[in-house]
């Protein structure tokens, strides 16, 4: 049973999602997909994160909220591309009932300086 809080943060949920929220397509790693959601809120976190083990790319992490009523259960490996940058999903907890708050990682190849370029750069 929901209490008054819960119903109010609901709603606040929904008014921030539904102003400042955009869309996405979510894509499950079984069942129906993808899907076309609106609404979608996302932050991206730890823009600075240190490169993998062998330093050829960086790890990127990220936080989304999508509807509850769009993604039933989100789970780990489902993908979501945002602005045509596609993310993972690492966890997923549910916010008020009316939400997902998905944790989101992704990986980008790191660009290395030429060594042409470097050498132009001494002389």
């Amino acid at each position: 049973m929901d209490t008054e809080f819960d119903s109010l943060m609901a709603d606040v949920l929904d008014e921030v999602a539904t102003t400042f929220g955009g869309s996405a397509t979510y894509t499950p790693l079984s069942g129906d997909g993808p899907l076309s959601l609106t609404d979608v809120t996302f932050v991206e976190v730890d823009p600075d994160t240190a490169a993998d083990r062998d330093g050829s790319s960086v790890v990127r992490r990220g936080v989304a909220t999508v509807a509850a009523a769009d993604v039933a259960a989100p789970v780990r490996g489902d993908m979501i591309t945002l602005d045509a940058t596609v993310w993972t999903v690492i966890t997923a907890k549910p916010l008020a009932t009316v939400r997902w708050q998905l944790m989101l990682t992704r990986s980008e190849p790191v660009e290395r300086a030429r060594d042409s370029y470097r050498s132009a750069r001494r002389s």
